[in-house]
C-alpha cells in the first residue's frame, strides 16, 4: 500500500474525536472484511485494497458515492462482482457505523442530521450516498442473474 495513503489515513484517524475513533475500532470492521474477502475468494493483495478503500470512506477521504466504482476498479474485478462486494461491505460494515459516516461526509459548514431515523429514512440516506440496501423480501422478487 502506498506510504502516502497510509500516512494520510493515520493522520486523519489521529485527528478524529475520541468518540468517533472508539466507534470505528469497536466495529471490528477488519474481521468483517476478511470474511467478505474469503467469501469472494479475494487474494491477500485484493483484501488489502478492499480494506484501504473501505477505510478511506470511513475516514471521509473518499466519497461513499465513489466507493463501488473505486472498489471494482482497484480490485480488478467485473462490475457484477464489484457490486456484490460493495453491497456486502455496505450491509455488514457501513450500516453499523452509518451515523459516523453521516458525520464524516457532511460538507463543511453544514450540520449533520443525527435525528432518530426510521428504516425508510436510513435507506434514503444510504441511497443518496450510493449505498443500496436490498431486504430479504426484495431479493426473492428480483430476477435471477444469468452467469
Amino acid at each position: 500500500m502506498d506510504e502516502n495513503i497510509l500516512k494520510t489515513i493515520k493522520n486523519k484517524f489521529d485527528s478524529l474525536p475520541e468518540r468517533i475513533k472508539d466507534t470505528i475500532m469497536s466495529s471490528h470492521y477488519e474481521d468483517t472484511l476478511i470474511e467478505i474477502g474469503n467469501f469472494y475468494k479475494l487474494n491477500v493483495e485484493q483484501m488489502g485494497i478492499m480494506e484501504m478503500e473501505t477505510t478511506m470512506v470511513m475516514m471521509g477521504l473518499t466519497s461513499p458515492n465513489d466507493f463501488e466504482t473505486n472498489l471494482t476498479h482497484e480490485l480488478g474485478v467485473d462490475k457484477i462482482k464489484g457490486s456484490e462486494i460493495a453491497q456486502a461491505i455496505n450491509e455488514k460494515v457501513f450500516l453499523k457505523i452509518r451515523e459516523l459516516l453521516k458525520l464524516m461526509n457532511t460538507p463543511q459548514g453544514e450540520e449533520p442530521s443525527l435525528e432518530e431515523s426510521t428504516e425508510e429514512n436510513e435507506n434514503k440516506i444510504l441511497h443518496s450516498s450510493g449505498i443500496e440496501i436490498i431486504s430479504e423480501n426484495k431479493k426473492e422478487t428480483l430476477p435471477a442473474v444469468e452467469k
